[in-house]
């Protein structure tokens, strides 16, 4: 059995077989040259890197899921949809002259406030969301910063 390889627009193709295709470069499986071991390295760190983004996303949507209580007290859904409906809410009641607006919390449970107390509201859980995701924004720079695949693995979501 041959291993053989070839570098084409800067990605690593392999293969194994009897007969080397035209282009390709045999090698000794248990000493590879140094520019397929370059490539086979950078390739595994950017799956790394691809694992560990997919990992911190899921750290953000999870840290969303759990809801965030405002500072009146009220626990909210947290996800960019659920802060959009409670603004469209918010919008619809305010152009209607309403003074005051029904909210369903995290827990399904109902509440009459007041439109001051749900753009305070509006406004709380926007700067929760922004701060999440500048967070996952920086999770994700550092990834990919990272130049070793430890490197990479070291990164946690710290709440």
């Amino acid at each position: 059995m041959k291993y053989f390889y070839k570098i084409d627009n800067g990605k690593l193709i392999r293969g194994t077989g009897f007969k080397i295709p035209e282009g390709f470069i045999e090698y000794d499986k248990d000493n590879p040259p140094q520019e397929f071991l370059d490539l086979h390295n950078q390739e595994l760190l950017e799956k790394a890197r691809q694992n560990k983004k997919q990992e911190i996303e899921n750290n953000f949507k999870e840290v969303l899921s759990q809801g965030y209580v405002c500072s009146n007290n009220v626990k909210m859904d947290t996800k960019y949809e659920d802060i959009q409906k409670l603004k469209a809410g918010y919008d619809l009641a305010k152009n209607a002259g309403q003074t005051e607006m029904i909210i369903r919390d995290y827990n399904n449970i109902n509440h009459i406030l007041s439109l001051n107390d749900v753009n305070t509201m509006l406004i709380d859980l926007g700067f929760n969301y922004q701060a999440q995701l500048a967070k996952l924004w920086n999770y994700k720079d550092k990834i990919e910063q990272a130049t070793t695949i430890e490197e990479v693995e070291a990164i946690k979501w710290e709440d």
